[in-house]
């Protein structure tokens, strides 16, 4: 199905380059946020809970 002005995911990936160089940026930091998550709010308000891009890496040796 397509609707205009909306992209499919499929099709970008079989256009995609294989030679994507990732940008590097002087302030890039592990510290960054990664992902954001919402906490059930059982005790209250849910909450907005941000994720560095360390986060992961504690789950490693886990």
């Amino acid at each position: 199905m397509e609707l205009d002005g909306w992209y499919d995911l499929r099709t970008e990936v079989r256009h995609a380059s294989d030679d994507f160089k990732r940008p590097v940026y002087e302030d890039d930091s592990v510290e960054d946020t990664s992902v954001l998550f919402f906490s059930s709010g059982s005790t209250g308000q849910p909450k907005m809970i941000k994720h560095s891009f360390g986060y992961p890496l504690a789950h490693i040796v886990t």
